[in-house]
């Protein structure tokens, strides 16, 4: 009778215990289908994100050609870079416009480029001005650039919300003007030239062109308070083929020296040879002229130049060991030494993609702040960006400024004038003095 009713008390507790499991069992998938399921994110690969398109106004044709190869290899070196670095290897994809001659009709139609291919930020070594900058403020997409003697142009004080930071020169040195100014300083201390004035006179010519323009009015404002009078200054339009006009103004005025700001080979020849035809008791200089001599022995009629002075960029005068790896690694890849062309573009690349990383995006006012909130030790020296004059402050130049003359349709004088410690300074006076 116990062994019966113990029997049935166990068959009870295991009925319980059944119930139990089987109750947890059913609340157990009951729940989980109930509650949300957990998301397990999966994180893209590099090669999954979008890639960052940088557009990149190079010199790919015409008489800047030289410069843009060195422009295109510094491009390339920071893009591979970039995978060791950047946003855990996100690809950066360079998408490069043919600036040319640097006509407002090639300015324009490389930005157009740039909108097609959507690109997160644009950069220029120079040559972005005119239209490139009316692109700039009418995109907002952000540009770094190099191409104002001041940084801080009519254009710039006229819409200071164009989203552009500028790798010129640094805030106030006018080094261009300043260097152009010491070597006819130079001249006449060395008994080499003396004017027929006193004061010296100088008449300066520019086109239309944003860049000339910013260099002509620096020019002056530097040279009257050294003791030159301005008897002319005046604006020729980009493109003109006859310039009688001026030339009648400039030997009415019978100046020292003629400065020509003129950077369109255009501009350029067709107005010192049409000075040299019919010259004046002038020196003419062309004060931002081409950059290396091949381009000039390059110009259409080269004997029309002689006696012209140009000035040219030489070498660069970076130092260091950051330099020095970067020289190394740059002849491996491209059997020549560095131009500051590649070194100026490799370090705009790296800037840009440094403000993108800063910004966790790529929004173009995002992107833009960040520009002013980081600081990149480049090649050329530390990048920091003042906001309201969209300058580096602490940047150098990094090349030779050279004298360039032409003899027999060959350049005879190629003399850096800066910096001082490099300068080996000669001349030859023009055969009209």
């Amino acid at each position: 009778m116990e062994e019966e009713k113990e029997r049935i008390n166990r068959r009870e507790s295991l009925k319980l215990i059944g119930a139990g499991v089987a109750g947890l069992a059913v609340g157990g998938v009951a729940g989980w289908q109930l509650a949300p399921p957990k998301i397990v994110e999966k994180v893209p690969t590099p090669e999954e994100l979008e890639p960052i398109r940088v557009g990149a106004g190079i010199f790919l044709t015409g008489p800047y050609a030289t410069e843009g190869e060195h422009m295109v290899n510094g491009t390339k070196m920071a893009a591979e870079e970039a995978a060791e670095w950047f946003m855990g290897g996100r690809k950066v994809e360079i998408h490069y416009a043919d600036l040319g001659a640097v006509t407002p009709d090639e300015v324009k139609r490389a930005f157009e480029e740039f909108s097609v291919h959507k690109t997160h930020f644009n950069m220029t070594h120079w040559g972005s001005y005119g239209p490139g900058w009316d692109a700039t403020l009418k995109t907002g997409i952000p540009l770094i650039t190099g191409d104002t003697p001041l940084g801080f142009s009519d254009y710039i004080e006229a819409h200071p919300e164009i989203r552009m930071v500028d790798t010129y020169f640094p805030v106030g040195t006018k080094i261009y003007q300043t260097t152009y100014l010491d070597f006819l300083d130079w001249l006449q201390t060395e008994g080499l030239w003396k004017p027929r004035h006193t004061p010296p006179t100088m008449y300066i010519v520019h086109s239309d062109f944003v860049w000339e323009a910013d260099y002509a009015k620096v020019l002056r404002s530097v040279a009257e308070p050294r003791g030159w009078k301005i008897v002319g200054m005046d604006m020729t339009p980009a493109g003109t083929v006859d310039y009688t006009a001026v030339l009648s103004k400039i030997r009415m005025a019978d100046p020292d020296v003629i400065t020509a700001t003129y950077i369109g080979p255009t501009d350029t020849t067709i107005f010192a040879s049409q000075f040299t035809a019919n010259p004046t008791k002038a020196l003419l200089f062309d004060t931002v002229g081409y950059e290396v001599p091949e381009s000039i022995e390059a110009l259409p009629n080269p004997e029309t130049q002689l006696g012209v002075v140009w000035w040219a960029c030489g070498p660069t005068m970076i130092e260091g060991p950051r330099y020095d790896k970067f020289k190394e690694k740059y002849m491996t890849l491209y059997g020549k030494e560095p131009h500051y062309c590649s070194t100026h573009t490799y370090d705009s690349l790296n800037i840009g993609l440094k403000a993108i990383q800063f910004a966790g995006s790529t929004d173009p006012e995002k992107v833009y702040d960040a520009l002013f909130e980081i600081s990149h030790q480049g090649i050329e020296g530390r990048w920091v960006f003042d906001r309201e004059l969209k300058m580096s402050y602490e940047y150098l130049c990094p090349n030779q400024i050279r004298q360039v003359q032409i003899r027999d349709g060959k350049v005879t004088q190629y003399n850096p004038i800066y910096p001082p410690k490099t300068a080996t300074r000669k001349f030859e006076l023009p055969p009209w003095l």
